[in-house]
C-alpha cells in the first residue's frame, strides 16, 4: 500500500508541474523527440545547454533580426557576419572524419549572405514578435521571426527537408505538397500552424502561406496556409500533450544514436545516456 501511495504520490506532483508549464512548440516536440530529455528540462527543470548547431541557429537569427528590423543594410550582413562569426559561434563543432563542420557551417552562411537580396518586396509587419496564446486549455508562448501582411516566415538552419515525389515507402498522410509541388512532412510545419493562431488574432485574418527559410541550403518552402491543417496542428499538440500527461515513465529514446545524444541534445550533461553526462 506504501509503495502504491508513493507512486500515486509521483504522478501528481507531475501533474501539478505540468499545470505550470506555459508550453511551447519546443517543449512539445522535445517529448516527441525524447521523453527523458523532457523530463530533464522541463519536469526535473535542469539547466538545458546550447551548443555549436544552436550558437550558429541564434547567430544567423541575430543577424536577419537586425536586417529586418533595418539596423543594418543588405549589403553589411556578408561583412557583419564574417567578422563576428568565431565570437558569436563558441561551442566547438561536433566531430567529423569527413569535414570540418565549423568551416563547412561558416562557408554555408557567408553563401547565404553573399546571395541574400533582402526583404524590399514584403510588407513586414512584426519582426521576431513573441505572443501569448491558448490552444484548448493550455497556455502556449511562441516567437514569430518575421511576419508580412500576407505569410509567416521562419529561419530554419536545418540541412534539406523535401523529397520531390512520393514513393510506395512514404505514407501520404505525413506529408504536406509545398507551393512549387515538392513534399515535406507535416511535422515540419506544425510549429508556423501554431502561430497561425496568433497571427489572427493580431492580424484578423490567417496567413495566405507560411514560409521555411532553409538558410543552411539556401532555399525556400512556401506552403498555403489551409484551415484543416491548422486543425490536425492543434490536434496533434493535444494528442501529445495527453501523452505526457499520462505517462509514468520518460525513458531515452534510444533510436537517436550517440551523435545526438552526445553533441546535439540540451541535457546532455544531466542524462547518464550520454558521454557528456556529468554527475554531481
Amino acid at each position: 500500500m506504501a509503495k502504491k501511495n508513493k507512486i500515486q504520490e509521483k504522478e501528481l506532483n507531475y501533474n501539478i508541474i505540468l499545470s505550470d508549464i506555459k508550453w511551447s512548440y519546443s517543449s512539445v516536440a522535445s517529448y516527441v523527440k525524447c521523453p527523458k530529455c523532457f523530463y530533464l528540462q522541463y519536469i526535473k527543470c535542469m539547466k538545458s545547454s546550447g551548443g555549436f548547431f544552436g550558437e550558429y541557429g541564434s547567430f544567423m537569427h541575430t543577424i536577419l533580426e537586425k536586417y529586418a528590423k533595418k539596423e543594418m543594410e543588405v549589403f553589411e550582413l556578408s561583412k557583419y557576419y564574417k567578422d563576428n562569426f568565431n565570437t558569436m559561434v563558441i561551442n566547438p563543432a561536433p566531430p567529423n572524419k569527413f569535414v570540418n563542420l565549423k568551416e563547412k557551417y561558416f562557408k554555408l552562411g557567408l553563401d547565404f549572405f553573399d546571395n541574400f537580396e533582402g526583404y524590399d518586396n514584403l510588407n513586414i509587419v512584426g519582426v521576431e514578435n513573441k505572443y501569448d496564446f491558448k490552444i484548448g486549455e493550455y497556455d502556449f508562448t511562441g516567437l514569430i521571426d518575421l511576419e508580412t501582411t500576407k505569410d509567416i516566415i521562419d529561419y530554419k538552419t536545418k540541412g534539406e527537408l523535401h523529397i520531390k515525389k512520393l514513393t510506395k515507402k512514404h505514407n501520404k498522410e505525413d506529408y504536406i505538397q509545398l507551393d512549387d509541388g515538392r513534399y515535406i512532412n507535416f511535422e515540419d510545419i506544425i510549429q508556423l500552424l501554431l502561430y497561425c493562431i496568433p497571427y489572427r488574432t493580431k492580424h484578423n485574418k490567417y496567413p495566405e502561406n507560411i514560409i521555411l527559410d532553409m538558410i543552411k541550403i539556401n532555399d525556400r518552402y512556401i506552403i498555403k496556409f489551409k484551415e484543416e491543417l491548422l486543425i490536425r496542428a492543434i490536434e496533434w499538440v493535444n494528442n501529445v500533450i495527453g501523452e505526457i500527461y499520462e505517462a509514468k515513465h520518460f525513458e531515452v529514446n534510444k533510436d537517436l544514436g550517440e551523435f545526438w545524444c552526445n553533441f546535439v541534445c540540451s541535457s546532455r550533461y544531466n542524462c547518464s545516456n550520454s558521454q557528456r553526462f556529468i554527475e554531481e
